[in-house]
């Protein structure tokens, strides 16, 4: 986890802004169900490396790892707790961005005070981490995890039994596990310099303020994150873009106009992106 110290942009749509804006809120997205495939798989392999990499383990640790591998597999990954996470980035005018997360021709890209965003999700009880793409980084982060996992079961298992089950381990370590491993992220991305803002872990779903909406091919659930209001209770933005359009003009004056509306005009403006992609 880390405190951001430059603005992040959130990627959106003209449709998406209507709610966003007069309602206050963002969708933090469960992260089982966001749209890059490998989401809480990365650290799974990273784990699994790491198993490989230890040297003549003993009977203790061949067995903490072989139920290990069934645990990652079977429910960190799809079947376990559920951590949520609001999706940021640095760089507020990015080409890839645009064609991923701005419906064509009708795109923007809102900015925020990285200290006001920070001191908001806090006082939500989420943290603020940046997402690790290195190859390099993530196996040394997975040692160290897997290293303390074991630590953690030798202190649980001191007698170390021969038909010991390590769920009490697994259960134990899963929360901080899963704050972790939305950070983990495939190097293919790295381009997003991606934040996330992410929530306490659930494990219920019935008592929690989860909402759902609906997906291309299936519900998606999600909660609500509120955005950083300054003493008016308006959304307060730094900066905003507005993605590739064949009506840019106009499309800034509407923009400028919803945002007074709505008393939550960016404080350095709204401007236009100027990369000449094309969908109309």
């Amino acid at each position: 986890m880390d405190r951001p110290t430059s603005d992040l942009y959130h990627y959106t749509s003209l449709g998406s802004i209507l709610k966003i804006i007069p309602e206050r809120t963002l969708h933090a997205t469960d992260a089982r169900f966001l749209t890059d495939a490998s989401e809480m798989r990365v650290i799974v392999e990273n784990l699994k490396f790491a198993m490989t990499s230890v040297a003549n383990p003993d009977d203790f640790t061949s067995r903490l790892h072989a139920q290990l591998r069934a645990w990652l597999e079977n429910r960190l990954s799809e079947l376990g707790n559920a951590v949520f996470v609001a999706c940021f980035t640095q760089n507020g005018n990015l080409l890839s961005q645009w064609r991923s997360y701005g419906d064509p021709g009708k795109g923007l890209s809102i900015g925020f005070d990285p200290d006001k965003l920070a001191d908001t999700a806090y006082s939500q009880h989420f943290t603020v981490g940046q997402c690790i793409y290195e190859p390099k980084r993530q196996k040394q982060i997975a040692a160290e995890v897997l290293s303390a996992i074991e630590t953690q079961a030798r202190l649980m298992f001191p007698d170390s039994p021969a038909r010991a089950l390590f769920e009490p381990v697994f259960a134990a370590v899963e929360t901080d596990l899963l704050k972790i491993a939305v950070l983990f992220k495939d190097q293919a991305f790295r381009e997003e310099a991606e934040w996330r803002l992410v929530s306490p872990v659930i494990s219920n779903y019935v008592v929690s303020d989860i909402k759902f909406r609906e997906g291309r091919s299936l519900l998606t659930p999600y909660m609500n994150f509120e955005l950083p209001t300054g003493h008016n209770r308006r959304v307060e933005l730094k900066h905003v873009w507005i993605g590739p359009t064949p009506h840019p003009n106009a499309a800034i004056v509407a923009v400028n106009e919803f945002f007074a509306k709505h008393g939550s005009s960016p404080r350095f403006g709204v401007g236009y992106c100027d990369i000449p992609y094309r969908t109309w």
